[in-house]
């Protein structure tokens, strides 16, 4: 009697164990998670430049909707018209808009916390290229401002410092300078670096003429000129700027040799070609695409991090000549390719390159030359 209970409750047992078994067979399994393709995520990006019109600012404002739409981005690229005020409304017609993140340029330093808390404010993703304000105020941001992806700029000192130095081994003693504002970063450092050169081998700065940009300097160039009639040699802070210095030169009937910093555009090109610029320099204009990939790996969740936090980057210049002026111009003045490939930049983030580290970067920076672009482009066609 006990024995065949007990039989019965086993039996029962058994087929309720086999009716399970059987529906879970036929359970459809749970697809397993795959994980997600980011080469697949679009973004809506603003870029704002300093100014329009100007072969720089146009470079600027070119390289950077480029570099972004290589990852899908959809791109908004406004200018300031070269006021601080513009800058900052710009910034703040971003977020109203919705952006998914912001390529800043940030030309005034005054105005740079009050974006930097803005975009903040509205948990907007930025990096900054070119303008990045004062390095005081990235260190204050760095670390705290969690939306905050890094910053990339020009060693705008050696800029300044390498044409002082050519001035002085060409035999230079007397220079003027013509550049831009007042309170313009890049500018005020290239004034730095070329004066404490030039006086370093004795040599002495008899006047400055600052412009509110680049249309006012041939008439700002003129009246320096006229003035110093006798100078040994004028350095252009930046190309737009030599535009101006050749034409008061032209219209004064005066032979002086002209250097140059931030060599943009064909233009500026011809006038090394044909000996009215004696050499200048280049490079830190790659500061635009190396931002937007930081931004690119910021939106993407996998930030690139330098000791814990932002990078913080600086590009060094190089000198352009008559020795490798063909090359330059085949690099960033070719309408059929750019200085830095799709092949190339896509190596600069996660959703291409899982091991990507800011080691990356500075193996890129380290060195730079036009000689270290042209075998890049070969490496990554």
């Amino acid at each position: 009697m006990q024995k065949g209970r007990i039989l019965r409750v086993v039996i029962a047992l058994a087929l309720i164990l086999a009716i399970t078994l059987s529906l879970a067979a036929c359970k459809p399994k749970q697809e397993e998670q795959q994980p997600e393709d980011l080469t697949q995520r679009k973004y809506t990006i603003g870029v704002n430049t300093w100014g329009s019109g100007a072969d720089a600012f146009d470079w600027h404002g070119g390289e950077a909707v480029y570099a972004l739409e290589v990852f899908g981005s959809t791109v908004s690229r406004v200018s300031d018209e070269f006021t601080a005020d513009n800058t900052l409304r710009n910034v703040q017609n971003f977020i109203s808009a919705g952006v998914d993140g912001i390529l800043m340029t940030c030309n005034q330093a005054p105005i740079f916390p009050t974006a930097a808390e803005a975009a903040a404010n509205a948990k907007t993703p930025f990096s900054m290229m070119i303008f990045v304000g004062d390095p005081d105020q990235r260190n204050a941001i760095n670390g705290v401002n969690e939306y905050f992806a890094g910053a990339v700029e020009g060693d705008t000192t050696s800029d300044g410092y390498l044409m002082g130095e050519a001035a002085i081994r060409d035999g230079h003693r007397t220079a003027v300078m013509v550049g831009g504002n007042l309170g313009d970063r890049p500018i005020d450092t290239r004034v730095d670096g070329f004066t404490r050169a030039f006086e370093a081998g004795g040599g002495k700065v008899i006047d400055i003429a600052r412009c509110n940009s680049p249309a006012e300097g041939k008439d700002k160039a003129t009246a320096l000129l006229s003035a110093n009639r006798d100078v040994d040699c004028v350095y252009a802070m930046v190309g737009d700027y030599a535009h101006g210095a050749i034409g008061a030169l032209d219209e004064l009937g005066l032979d002086i040799p002209v250097y140059a910093s931030h060599l943009v555009g064909n233009a500026v090109v011809e006038h090394i070609r044909n000996g009215r610029i004696v050499q200048g320099t280049a490079g830190h204009d790659l500061s635009t695409h190396l931002a937007a990939t930081l931004l690119i790996n910021f939106l993407d969740g996998h930030p690139v991090k330098d000791n814990g936090k932002s990078p913080d980057l600086t590009v060094k210049p190089f000198v352009v000549n008559m020795d490798n002026l063909d090359d330059f111009t085949d690099l960033f003045l070719n309408n059929s390719k750019h200085v830095l490939s799709e092949s190339f930049l896509k190596t600069l983030t996660y959703r291409h390159n899982p091991n990507v580290t800011i080691a990356d970067y500075n193996n890129f920076l380290k060195d730079l030359s036009v000689a270290s672009l042209k075998a890049l482009r070969a490496q990554y066609p």
